[in-house]
């Protein structure tokens, strides 16, 4: 087994029984399911380098299951840090099936309907000055 392969199953080890490791996009990756049409993706950290940051992207499935697409994604985060990143996007899952957003379709105008606001706000601030 390579190094890095060791360093990366010592880390998916360490986040606890939930992570496996899992080939997404042709890169070997931490990966969970949240059991609730939410997963989340570890990129980045299949290497022997300690220091290298991770990007951890949050999936939301499709209503059939079959298809995911990524709704929000997390940059930058040290190696000590991913699974408390990963229980946030978690919560943020969970809070958005609170609101009715269960699967992708809805999520997805959701997430159009945020970024109407933010633009209609920021044309608001720029017409301010």
């Amino acid at each position: 087994m390579k190094e890095k392969d060791k360093v990366l199953q010592a880390l998916c080890d360490g986040l606890g029984e939930n992570y496996k490791l899992m080939e997404i996009d042709l890169e070997l990756c931490i990966y969970r399911n949240f059991g609730n049409r939410f997963e989340v993706e570890v990129s980045g950290v299949h290497t022997a380098k300690q220091n290298k940051k991770a990007t951890i992207y949050l999936w939301c499935m499709d209503a059939t299951g079959a298809h995911g697409y990524v709704i929000k994604k997390v940059g930058e985060v040290p190696r000590n840090k991913i699974g408390k990143t990963v229980e946030e996007l978690y919560e943020y899952s969970e809070n958005l099936i609170s609101q009715g957003y269960d699967c992708y379709e809805k999520v997805q105008a959701y997430l159009k309907e945020l970024v109407k606001k933010e633009q209609i706000k920021k044309e608001e601030d720029n017409g301010a000055r």
